[in-house]
């Protein structure tokens, strides 16, 4: 039976038969990972066709440094999709007109969409995972190395910074003014020890 492109995604398959998942694991090199499900549009219609099984979407670099996106079934481990993309040339966004977890990948270049529905468990964090997974498909190899290279550099600024902040206020404890106060409240105690003592 179809469902609806723009009705709610759908449900799980469930029962004795259903295939154990095998393919969940972290995939070697990806880049971001997320679990979804496929739907296949149903000829020229506004139907798509589920498929109920498991499945797990992942991408990762070429050896020439360009996203490719795959897709892999989690009860065979097998991969069925792999699409080399251009950076700027495709879009995942989630379908405006759907209520569920439905997310389509279109192509600038063509006609192309390729939907899946999330089968992640936390729904809170679909809006990340397609953030990312954008970011990585929308980025070219030069400017992914220079975004580590960038990443590496904050990271360590940010240890400089800190260390430059306790050396001030390592210094700050040090200071005449910051010494003159300490003297001052032990001079302050003993006077006041001192007039105990005289009273008793």
């Amino acid at each position: 039976m179809n469902t609806s492109l723009f009705s709610p995604h759908p449900r799980r398959p469930g029962g004795s038969g259903q295939q154990q998942d095998t393919g969940s694991g972290k995939i070697p090199g990806a880049l971001i990972q997320f679990k979804a499900g496929r739907l296949f549009r149903d000829g020229e219609t506004n139907w798509v066709r589920p498929d109920t099984r498991r499945g797990l979407c992942y991408i990762k670099r070429n050896d020439d440094g360009m996203p490719v996106f795959f897709w892999r079934s989690r009860e065979t481990n097998t991969t069925e999709e792999t699409l080399i993309v251009v950076p700027g040339d495709v879009t995942l966004e989630k379908v405006p007109q759907s209520s569920g977890r439905v997310y389509v990948l279109k192509f600038k270049s063509s006609s192309r969409r390729d939907f899946f529905w999330m089968q992640e468990d936390d729904e809170t964090a679909d809006r990340g995972l397609i953030k990312k997974a954008n970011v990585v498909l929308n980025i070219g190899s030069d400017q992914f190395d220079d975004d580590e290279e960038d990443d590496d550099m904050d990271d360590e600024e940010e240890e400089e910074e800190e260390e430059q902040q306790q050396q001030q206020q390592t210094q700050r404890q040090r200071t005449p003014a910051a010494l003159g106060r300490r003297n001052s409240r032990e001079g302050e105690v003993l006077s006041r020890h001192r007039e105990q003592s005289a009273l008793a």
